[in-house]
């Protein structure tokens, strides 16, 4: 908790959780891609879309889910006064998101019907060049998932099941192991506590081994996002150094990268 005497009275808060894409399920891993996209197009279990979205504009709250290679989370703001409502949606959106099957199949038919035909977004994406640089930056820095099938066939787009990709969903989200909540704005932080912790609290650490196992190099950081950095080496290694600026970029004593290594520590120095 940070109160930082937001002029405007508001509260942002970031939860996030080691994990992300990485569980997804290896042989299907294309059909896990938009899972987020799927699930925003409903909104929470035993109300009604249009009250769910009329609550969040007349309380001024947004939400907005944050799936990565590495990580998920979900990213919210609000007046201070209706942190507590913040909180609650965001919890109701992790353990009982409602799926809006009707949306979801249309969604799935028209990507169908143009698979294989080059898209308006996906010629002009060709020539955004800061995300081709965004695309290798992630490449360099480890943030992207390694050892997955990547392009989407029609048996990709013909197998979607939101319910299925809804159950990944709640295993992700509705396991509080591992993750952070970080909330700043203008607030008590006594009183912040208070609010807080019966609304998280009803959420129950996940049974041992309800994702799997992760391989060796596979594994997902605890102590940081952005520490995982990954070189060609270690892909064969299945080494995954952590780099920390608050440390000075202290490196995994195995760790056989320096050169890259320092690079990466300079970067996040930069940034």
């Amino acid at each position: 908790l940070r109160p930082t005497n937001d002029e405007e009275g508001k509260v942002q808060m970031q939860l996030f959780a080691p994990g992300g894409l990485s569980l997804a399920p290896e042989d299907d891993y294309p059909q896990y891609e938009g899972t987020a996209g799927y699930i925003e197009l409903g909104g929470i279990e035993n109300l009604d879309d249009d009250d769910y979205y009329s609550i969040l504009s007349q309380n001024g709250v947004g939400l907005i889910l944050a799936l990565e290679s590495w990580w998920h989370g979900i990213i919210a703001s609000a007046p201070a006064d209706n942190a507590g409502l913040m909180m609650n949606l965001v919890v109701e959106k992790m353990l009982r998101p409602k799926l809006n099957h009707e949306d979801f199949e249309a969604l799935r038919q028209e990507e169908l019907e143009g698979f294989g035909e080059e898209s308006y977004i996906s010629r002009l994406m060709k020539t955004d060049y800061q995300r081709q640089l965004n695309a290798k930056l992630d490449s360099l820095m480890g943030n992207m998932v390694y050892g997955r099938r990547l392009s989407v066939e029609r048996t990709d787009l013909e197998a979607l099941d939101l319910d299925r990709i809804g159950d990944f969903y709640k295993r992700l989200y509705g396991n509080p192991d591992g993750m952070t909540c970080v909330v700043c704005g203008d607030f008590d932080v006594e009183e912040m506590v208070r609010t807080a912790v019966p609304v998280f609290g009803q959420m129950t650490s996940e049974e041992p081994g309800r994702h799997g196992a992760l391989s060796t190099n596979e594994r997902t950081p605890t102590q940081s996002v952005r520490g995982i950095v990954r070189s060609a080496k270690e892909l064969h290694s299945g080494l995954i150094p952590f780099i920390s600026p608050q440390r000075g970029g202290v490196l995994n004593p195995r760790h056989e990268s320096v050169l890259f290594a320092n690079l990466a520590s300079f970067h996040f120095a930069k940034t």
